[in-house]
């Protein structure tokens, strides 16, 4: 089995309010990788930045040091804010039997070999929170819809929320997507992003990406995976405390007080963040 890590390195992007910017997002996970990934440490890492929005030098200086491969490319819908996962997994080189797509906003703690576990053509898990309103039976005349507009001939089965608990619609998150390469999965997965943004359903423009990545994988009829807690942990869910087992930490905008200063701003991260005092 040989595997390929994908995320984003690209500062702001200009044309939406608070646009994020990726850079120190993903020189901690490529470090993190590199330093706790066990099995997976010397995986191939692509970081995808958009041509109109390219990283600083010292950005892409830190990357390169850490291993990494930069990729730029056109975002299709720059208005969209995280159009730029779709596009990162459309191009980065399928040269791997799998890809794996993190959030930059990921830190590694361990090995997470064991995603490939019965090695299922898609594997992400499912949504964290039973009360979003795409999970939330309430919903499922709307994903009536989705599946009529996209093909999908079979309401697949309701699934467990992480978190909160209590069973609701096929909804994935698309904060980790592991896909096997030469099944068409990336194209399917844009078609059905441009599917639901087509579409006359109220607020579709909401996490649209997890949407369209629970139907790619209905409508491709791939054989797939649930994701386990412990390797999509997402920190503020519960309540900012890394659990016993956890081995990718979604963090997102905080702090993960578990993890050193040394190991939260590496070196690599220098001029780019100043020492912690």
């Amino acid at each position: 089995m040989t595997c390929a890590i994908v995320s984003v390195c690209e500062g702001p992007r200009s044309v939406y309010p608070h646009a994020k910017n990726y850079e120190e997002h993903a020189i901690r996970l490529a470090y993190s990788i590199r330093r706790n990934g066990g099995k997976c440490k010397d995986f191939p890492i692509y970081l995808w930045y958009g041509e109109d929005c390219p990283p600083k030098k010292e950005t892409v200086v830190a990357l390169e040091a850490l291993g990494c491969t930069l990729i730029a490319g056109v975002c299709k819908h720059p208005e969209m804010p995280v159009w730029n996962k779709i596009a990162a997994c459309r191009d980065a080189p399928q040269t791997t039997e799998y890809l794996l797509w993190l959030d930059s906003d990921i830190y590694v703690l361990g090995d997470f070999s064991s995603l490939f576990d019965g090695f299922p053509d898609v594997a992400a898990s499912p949504s964290t929170n039973h009360l979003n309103n795409w999970t939330h039976p309430k919903q499922k005349a709307v994903w009536q819809q989705f599946y009529a507009l996209s093909g999908v001939a079979e309401t697949p089965p309701d699934i467990e929320a992480h978190v909160s608990g209590g069973v609701g619609n096929f909804y994935l998150c698309s904060g980790l997507i592991l896909f096997k390469t030469g099944l068409g999965f990336p194209e399917l997965y844009e078609s059905m992003v441009e599917t639901v943004l087509s579409s006359t359903v109220p607020c579709k423009e909401q996490s649209f990406t997890q949407t369209g990545l629970s139907l790619a994988v209905l409508k491709g009829g791939f054989s797939y995976a649930l994701v386990p807690e412990h390797l999509h942990y997402v920190y503020c869910m519960r309540g900012g405390h890394l659990g016993s087992d956890t081995v990718l930490v979604h963090y997102q905008d905080n702090r993960v007080v578990e993890v050193s200063d040394e190991h939260w701003c590496p070196k690599y991260m220098y001029p780019l963040t100043p020492p912690a005092e």
